[in-house]
């Protein structure tokens, strides 16, 4: 009796998540402020965005942010 192989398994695909981008309009002393603030708290404006949403959707007891990026 003759034995077939076994047919090779798919490699699965990751799915890469959608990034998406939102841009914010501000004053050049606003955007200084920002970047002075951010600096003063040894991280990016990305980071201090991040972070300060997240404490007031936790201070107004909404759920938390997923990850901002993989």
């Amino acid at each position: 009796m003759l034995t077939m192989a076994r047919a090779k398994k798919k490699a699965t695909k990751a799915v890469e998540p959608v990034m998406k981008t939102h841009g914010v309009r501000m004053t050049g002393a606003y955007s200084d402020w920002l970047e002075r603030f951010a600096e003063s708290q040894r991280m990016s404006v990305a980071t201090l965005i991040d972070r300060a949403l997240a404490a007031d959707a936790e201070q107004k007891g909404f759920e938390p942010p997923p990850r901002r990026v993989p």
